[in-house]
């Protein structure tokens, strides 16, 4: 019924593609590789052996000539020992060298004049009214201006600078001018900063300049509402006690007698008046107010010297002739009413309402002088010495603790303008006279006469300003009315210390 079936194979053609692809067979092959084979091997090698030959030790032979040297070098040191430590003990104990301080410095032998200094363009009208060194002692900074006003200033001064280690230095040319509208009376650089300086004018401004600027020199000013009303006698830069001494602000003194404090503000701008007092006598004795009796009598300062040891403390010489010991302790926060004025019957003028609220910085009154005061100075070397000149022709030597002098100079020189202690001998000193000279004194060989005289001025006219160097205490620079600023190389003598020249200092003033 069922049988098997095989069937045949069966084809079925596409449907979808019925086009035959194009072929054609091709080849591909890079270009011959050129080679080329070479042999290397490193250059030959040698090894060397190389060794000491043996060296036999050699016994090194003493003699007994030798021994016996030996020996008594032994009892040489045994002898001598004890003496020598004890002379060693005694030089710990010992004050023979105690004041002996060694020069470092070159010696000089003669005096030199090293610079005459001349700004034509401004000593032809103004003259040296002030003289101040940088912190390197390298340049030396001039303000000109007069001194003999009968009445307002119509002049233009200016302060000018000169860098005397400059090989192209021009001592008739300045190397800057900083010019003011007003004569200009003093000028102080900047005791850390070589390129700040700050001068006081006659018209009563406080001006403060950077040399290191390249366009804009001044950078601070005073107010004219903060001015002081009359010239401005000094300007001295005094450590901040808030800054523990890292930062320094201005004290200036004026002819109005106020001392104002001034704080030189972060950008450049007007200078800030942080603080202020009047110089009245209402806590000195009458018989020491000089010619005014009356407490309410306000002085004038001409010339003003801060101690060395204490920077709050300073002394002040007036027009007066009075000197007083002052201090800054008293100094309020200045809030001076602009405008008001009310009649000041002790002086005649009339004074600024505002004037009454300052405090007066008189802790001491001294025995007056003779006339005007126009050189004080307070030494380096002792809190309680200091020096004092003016028109009566002397030189008074004072202690702070003593309201009379302990002794006086007369070098019979006429006026004497200025006075200054040397840096680096503690009883040296130099004197600024009328007739165009200057004076050195060394009070340890000589209390009367003066052991060198320097012609500072060639017109014979008045010494104003003379300032050691406090970097070179070798250096000398003196300022006339006359224009010119000459700078003397002192002898050594006068620059190093001598032996127990401190001691006597203390001795003098303390007798």
């Amino acid at each position: 019924m069922f049988q098997d079936h095989t069937p045949g194979p069966v084809n079925i053609p596409s449907t979808w593609k019925t086009e035959e692809l194009e072929k054609e067979d091709a080849g591909t092959q890079t270009s011959v590789i050129l080679t080329d084979n070479r042999a290397a091997q490193t250059g030959e090698r040698q090894h060397i052996s190389v060794q000491t030959e043996d060296v036999e030790t050699q016994q090194l032979n003493v003699n007994d000539q030798e021994i016996e040297d030996e020996q008594k070098v032994v009892e040489f040191l045994h002898r001598v020992y004890p003496l020598m430590c004890a002379e060693m003990n005694d030089v710990t104990s010992t004050r023979a060298f105690s004041d002996y301080d060694v020069n470092w410095t070159e010696e000089y032998g003669d005096l030199v004049c090293m610079h005459t200094l001349e700004e034509p363009r401004l000593s032809c009208e103004v003259g040296v009214a002030g003289v101040s060194w940088n912190s390197r002692g390298s340049a030396v900074a001039v303000a000109y201006g007069r001194l003999d006003h009968q009445h307002l200033c119509s002049h233009k001064g200016g302060v000018c600078t000169w860098n005397i280690d400059r090989q192209s230095m021009d001592p008739r040319q300045a190397d800057l001018i900083l010019d003011c509208m007003s004569c200009v009376i003093c000028v102080a650089f900047h005791p850390v900063l070589p390129s700040i300086i700050c001068a006081g004018t006659f018209n009563g401004e406080v001006l403060v300049w950077d040399i290191a600027r390249e366009n804009t020199k001044q950078i601070h000013s005073s107010r004219a509402e903060d001015c002081h009303e009359d010239a401005v006698a000094s300007v001295v830069w005094t450590p901040d006690a808030g800054s523990k001494g890292k930062k320094y602000q201005i004290q200036s003194v004026g002819s109005d007698g106020k001392v104002f404090t001034w704080v030189l503000p972060s950008p450049p701008s007007n200078l800030d008046q942080s603080a202020g007092l009047i110089l009245r006598t209402d806590r000195v004795a009458r018989s020491l107010r000089g010619g005014s009796t009356s407490p309410e009598a306000q002085y004038g300062a001409s010339s003003v010297s801060f101690s060395s040891r204490d920077r709050r403390q300073f002394i002040v010489g007036c027009e007066s002739g009075n000197i007083f010991k002052c201090g800054l302790g008293v100094m309020n926060q200045s809030s001076t009413q602009r405008g008001m004025r009310s009649p000041d019957s002790a002086t005649g003028k009339a004074a600024k309402s505002g004037d009454q609220q300052l405090k007066s910085p008189i802790a001491f009154a001294f025995v007056p002088l003779k006339g005007p005061v126009y050189g004080v100075d307070c030494s380096p070397f002792h809190r309680n010495a200091f020096l004092a000149c003016g028109t009566d022709g002397c030189v008074h030597f004072f202690s702070a603790l003593q309201n009379r002098p302990l002794f006086s100079l007369d070098p019979s020189q006429g006026y004497l303008f200025s006075v200054r202690w040397s840096p680096s001998r503690p009883m040296v000193c130099a004197v600024g006279t009328a007739g165009g000279s200057v004076l050195l004194y060394d009070l340890q060989i000589d209390q009367t006469n003066p052991v060198l005289t320097l012609e500072a001025d060639e017109k014979k006219k008045a010494v104003v300003s003379v300032e050691f160097s406090q970097k070179r205490s070798h250096y000398l620079a003196c300022g006339g009315v006359g224009g010119q600023v000459k700078i003397f190389r002192l002898p050594s003598d006068l620059c190093h210390r001598q032996p127990s020249e401190e001691a006597r200092l203390q001795d003098i003033v303390e007798a």
